[in-house]
C-alpha cells in the first residue's frame, strides 16, 4: 500500500473475510421512531409490553442494555478483535490515500464509514463494502421473530388498513418492518451508510481515477429457474433472475470514508446482450481430495479460518 499511495494511486482496495464496521444493536424501544406516524402509538405500546414480560422480554431487554453502552451484537468479525482492527486501520490511514475494504460473510447488504480506531464516530479512514448472500438466509427475517412476530402472515386477520392488527394495532407489516428494522440499524451505528437486511443478492462495483461506486443488487421475488441457459432466455439475456438496486454509493477520490448515496442506480447496467449463453473457464485438475461438506457452524469456522490466515500474511506482505 505504501508503494501505491507514493505512486499517486488514488484506491487501495483491501480483502476482509467478513465486516469491519462496528455494528451496534438497535434499542428495541426506540423502533417505534422508524414507522409512520399513524402506527407509532401501537407499535410503542406493543414494544413496551414485550419487553415488560419477565420471560419474552428478556432478549429486548438485552438489546436495550447493549444498544445504550455501543456494545455490537457480532463478535464472530472485526468486532471480536478491536484491537487488531485498530492496528490495521492506523496502518491503513497512514500507507494509503482512500481505502476501500471489501467484506462479506453477514448474509446482508451493510455500507460503512470506517472511523479511525474502529470508533463508533470520529475521524474517516476507510468505507467497508459489505456484500449480501446469494442464497444464505440474512438478519431480517431472524429479527422478526426476535422481536415478538412484528408480521404475522398466517393467523392474524387484517385490520381495516390492511396492516396486521393484533395486540391493540402493533403490527406494522411486511414492508414496514424492514424498513424499520433497517433504518434502526442505521440509526443506531452513524458510520453505517446503507443497511438491506430483506434481499439476497450481492454488490456491483465501478472503480475509476475519480470515484469508487457501489451499487447494491438484490434478486427480485419470483420463480428461480435452475437451467442457466432458460433462465438467460427468459430473462431476455440479462441477469438469470429478476433484479432490483436498493441505492448507488459514491467515495470521490479526493474524500477518505465519504459515502454519497443515490437511490438511481445508473453506474451499472446489466441489461447486456452481447455476453455468451454459456462461459467457458478452464479448470485445471488437481490431486487434492474433495472439501468436507458444510454442515455447522463449526465447519464453516474451519472453512474461514485458512482464509484469515492467508487475508493476514497477504496484507503484511503487501505493507511491507
Amino acid at each position: 500500500f505504501s508503494m501505491s499511495k507514493e505512486n499517486g494511486k488514488p484506491w487501495q482496495i483491501m480483502l476482509s473475510p467478513t465486516m469491519m464496521g462496528p455494528n451496534i444493536v438497535f434499542n428495541p424501544a426506540d423502533l417505534w421512531q422508524y414507522v409512520p406516524p399513524d402506527k407509532r402509538d401501537a407499535l410503542k405500546a406493543h414494544i413496551d409490553g414485550l419487553m415488560a414480560n419477565p420471560l419474552a422480554g428478556i432478549p429486548l431487554r438485552i438489546s436495550a442494555a447493549m444498544s445504550v453502552n455501543n456494545v455490537p451484537w457480532n463478535r464472530d468479525d472485526w468486532n471480536g478483535f478491536a484491537h487488531q482492527r485498530k492496528q490495521i486501520l492506523s496502518i491503513l490511514k497512514e500507507y494509503s490515500n482512500n481505502p476501500i475494504i471489501l467484506s462479506g460473510d453477514l448474509h446482508d447488504s451493510w455500507l460503512w464509514t470506517i472511523y479511525e480506531d474502529g470508533n463508533v464516530t470520529g475521524v474517516p479512514v476507510a468505507v467497508n463494502v459489505g456484500s449480501p448472500g446469494v442464497t444464505a438466509p440474512g438478519f431480517g427475517r431472524s429479527a422478526m421473530t426476535f422481536l415478538g412476530k412484528l408480521v404475522d402472515e398466517d393467523d392474524v386477520e387484517l385490520g381495516e388498513d390492511g396492516l396486521k392488527a393484533p395486540l391493540g394495532g402493533g403490527k406494522v407489516g411486511t414492508d414496514l418492518s424492514f424498513d424499520m428494522v433497517e433504518r434502526a440499524f442505521e440509526g443506531a451505528n452513524p458510520g453505517l451508510a446503507h443497511a438491506e437486511v430483506r434481499h439476497e443478492g450481492f454488490v456491483a462495483g465501478k472503480i475509476t481515477p475519480t470515484e469508487h461506486i457501489a451499487q447494491y443488487i438484490h434478486v427480485g421475488e419470483g420463480v428461480a429457474l435452475s437451467n442457466y441457459s432458460s433462465a438467460r432466455d427468459a430473462n431476455d439475456g440479462g441477469l438469470t433472475a429478476g433484479y432490483l438496486c436498493s441505492g448507488k454509493f459514491t467515495t470521490p477520490a479526493d474524500a477518505p470514508g465519504v459515502i454519497e448515496k443515490d437511490v438511481v442506480c445508473d453506474a451499472i447496467d446489466f441489461e447486456m446482450n452481447d455476453r455468451p449463453l454459456e462461459w467457458t473457464i478452464p479448470v485445471p485438475s488437481t490431486d487434492k481430495p474433495e472439501p468436507l461438506q458444510r454442515s455447522s457452524g463449526f465447519t464453516h469456522t474451519l472453512a474461514v479460518a485458512p482464509s484469515l490466515i492467508f487475508f493476514g500474511q497477504s496484507l503484511l506482505n503487501s505493507l511491507f
